[in-house]
């Protein structure tokens, strides 16, 4: 029996949809060859048929309009029953399980990049007519018949003139610690494949990144069985397209086009799940109620469901504006809400009204220091953002930049505490100013973010200031690297910390990070802690400017005089105090009428 064209196309959505879980309308009509109103209407289909099902990305780089379709958990045995796999065969060969999409829901951002790169490689090769993408399938969270490189996200399969070849892609993001970059690249070099050697594109989240991969991956070039890596940037991926010539081979300058990055023509490639032409998609019925309306019961629940599937009920119930505010305060633990107003540039109104839905979401813990109501995320927040990077939440706490700290760590009279305030108050006093001189404190680094370890010499050397930020007016910018410091140090670790910062900028890693050289400023605390610096700057004798002040005098300068920017900062030579940073205040101009001076 003839199978209608509309049945045959939803046959065709459909596989798509549970091959690439959380799939746009935009990318499944890419994949198809269609308009993206007929991939809507589809999409639309399945869904009032009881097969698919839906959510809003609300995540910032995507539009929160967006409709993200994936198979219905209970909608698999019926699945199997159409198709004639068995339901295991399926969620062998495609993330259809439970976990995989509520794994999939805190990483919609990078799963919709690989979904976008993976059409846009269809419609690019269909539109050149010499290759085709026969198949593209996400990969299963868990699966004890893993057939393909550890941690890659999809793989894909071209097929032209002289057969099939297969590729793997890798999509980093830009808050995944440099550490578990190198592990997942060590992690492929463990694994020892005899079958037809492996191509895994990498799309790495920035320059920064790229020489971390570039680096890593020549340290492991010559272990067999390692799979070949082309690296590119998602900045590349997004101007030019995947199929340009933007493909870089491990320390080889020249840059290659996707077709002469594939490997070798194979036709072993694996299990592909494609569903026969004339297979039936009935109604069928829908008892349980859909993912987006669980989540909006399963956020509020104090922890009686299973993490993974609480972690995915945050993601999909706050708005990427939420999502903001948690991320400051999970990079910058135990800021007020005055401070997240500053830095987010919100009325403190706003921001009290969103502490207390994310209280009732359990994603953020109040705690209350010398009278100041402070904030920080919860466990439950550092997971989610764990798992929008793709890196096992243990591993991200301890090598990545977000914290949750526990009751445990509230006490006013840790010393970490104390540091932890004083930076905090130091970068508040940095955004409020500049804001009042026409500025802006667009980049705030935290101790973490800011650590940057380089080779010098053919030695190791590093740099840990408390913290880092740049400083923005039109195309102007200013950096800087701060040490906040409150007389603790003795004067062993000034020398290691002078010596690392001589050798830093000495090297010029500056530009790693900043596109003009940084600024090294040390906060005191108070006289005693400003002499103890300026006693070890002397002694050390750096070859490099360092500006130092103590946190009162910023505090007994108004805006109208600069601030933390005015002349209140000594150098190693004891001169006559000067501005740090020089932030000139922006000429405003006269109202019509007003008096000149």
């Amino acid at each position: 029996m003839k199978v209608p064209l509309f049945e045959q196309r939803l046959i065709a959505a459909l596989a798509w949809i549970v091959r690439l879980p959380l799939l746009g309308d935009i990318e499944l009509a890419r994949l198809m060859g269609i308009g993206e109103i007929d991939a809507r209407h589809l999409r639309t289909e399945l869904d009032r048929r009881g097969w698919v099902e839906w959510i809003a990305p609300r995540v910032a780089e995507l539009d929160e309009r967006r409709r993200a379709a994936f198979l219905r958990a209970e909608a698999l045995a019926d699945l199997a029953t159409c198709s004639g796999f068995a339901a295991e065969e399926i969620a062998r060969r495609a993330p259809v399980r439970d976990a995989d999409v509520l794994t999939r829901i805190p990483r919609i951002g990078e799963v919709t990049a690989v979904n976008w790169l993976l059409s846009g490689l269809a419609a690019e090769l269909r539109e050149r007519g010499e290759m085709t993408l026969m198949d593209a399938c996400s990969l299963p969270v868990a699966s004890t018949r893993r057939w393909w490189p550890h941690g890659v996200d999809a793989y894909g399969v071209v097929r032209g003139g002289r057969g099939a070849a297969r590729f793997f892609v890798a999509w980093d993001r830009a808050g995944v610690p440099d550490g578990h970059r190198r592990i997942r690249i060590r992690s492929w070099a463990a694994e020892s494949r005899s079958a037809h050697p492996s191509l895994i594109l990498v799309v790495c989240a920035d320059a920064h990144a790229q020489r971390v991969w570039d680096a890593e991956l020549r340290r492991h070039a010559e272990r067999a069985g390692m799979p070949d890596v082309r690296l590119t940037t998602a900045q590349e991926v997004l101007a030019a397209g995947p199929r340009a010539a933007i493909w870089s081979i491990p320390g080889v300058s020249v840059r290659l086009r996707f077709e002469q990055a594939l490997p070798s023509p194979s036709t072993d490639m694996g299990p592909l799940l494609t569903f026969p032409a004339s297979m039936q998609l009935p109604r069928r019925p829908c008892s349980a109620p859909r993912l987006r309306d669980r989540a909006a019961i399963t956020a509020v629940l104090p922890g009686n469901r299973p993490i993974r599937e609480r972690t995915a009920a945050l993601a999909i119930v706050t708005s990427a504006a939420d999502k903001a505010c948690l991320d400051w305060l999970a990079r910058h633990p135990r800021l007020s809400a005055p401070e997240l107003a500053l830095f987010l540039d919100l009325p403190v109104g706003v921001i009290a009204r969103r502490l207390q839905l994310l209280t009732r979401y359990h994603a953020v813990r109040r705690l209350e220091v010398d009278g100041a109501e402070l904030w920080c995320i919860t466990e439950r927040t550092l997971r989610m953002f764990a798992d929008a990077e793709g890196v096992p939440w243990k591993r991200y706490e301890l090598n990545g930049a977000v914290k949750a700290p526990g009751p445990e760590d509230d006490s006013a009279t840790r010393p970490s505490m104390a540091h932890q305030l004083g930076i905090n108050h130091v970068f508040a006093r940095f955004a409020r100013d500049a804001r009042a001189a026409g500025w802006q404190l667009r980049v705030w680094r935290n101790e973490a973010e800011s650590a940057h370890r380089f080779v010098f010499d053919g030695r190791k050397a590093w740099i840990r200031p408390d913290g880092s930020g740049t400083l923005h007016r039109g195309n102007e910018e200013r950096a800087f690297l701060l040490e906040y410091d409150r007389g603790t140090l003795d004067a062993g670790d000034y020398r290691d910390k002078f010596s690392g910062y001589a050798r830093y900028f000495e090297a010029g890693e500056w530009r790693d990070r900043f596109s003009t050289r940084p600024s090294l400023l040390f906060v005191c605390s108070d006289d005693r802690a400003e002499r103890r610096v300026a006693r070890a700057v002397e002694t050390a004798a750096l070859p490099l400017p360092i500006f130092i002040t103590v946190e009162w005098r910023y505090d007994r300068v108004d805006e109208r005089r600069g601030g933390i920017f005015g002349e209140i900062w000594r150098d190693q030579f004891d001169g006559p105090r000067k501005s740090a940073l020089i932030i000139e205040p922006e000429r405003r101009p006269q109202k019509y009428g007003a008096r000149r001076a």
